[in-house]
């Protein structure tokens, strides 16, 4: 059962303990949930093209011949990149560094 009053400019919300409890344990589940989910660790040429701003795939050739950044041959033409060595990498390209 939840009551509200105002009381000038303040609105105050009453509510049971089993109410109060049920929506505190809410509050945790979508917290612990937003906390676990996280950009992919992998992503594909396309994307890791996109983020480092760049369009050749001789760019991209030669940012892991000189280990730029992080990449798993999955197949000869399936090349994952660590999303986030390529964000290491652009910080150490930036003006300032980001934490």
């Amino acid at each position: 059962m939840k009551n509200i009053e105002n009381k000038g400019n303040t609105q105050f919300i009453m509510m049971d303990t089993d109410a109060l409890d049920k929506l505190i344990h809410e509050v945790i589940t979508t917290v612990k949930t937003k906390i676990k989910t996280k950009p992919a660790d992998w992503i594909d040429e396309a994307k890791a093209k996109e983020l480092l701003g760049v369009s050749s795939k001789s760019t991209m050739q030669r940012f892991r011949d000189e280990d730029r950044v992080i990449y798993s041959a999955v197949t000869k033409k399936n090349i994952m990149y660590s999303r986030a060595s390529i964000l290491r990498y652009m910080n150490t390209k930036s003006n300032k560094q980001y934490v």
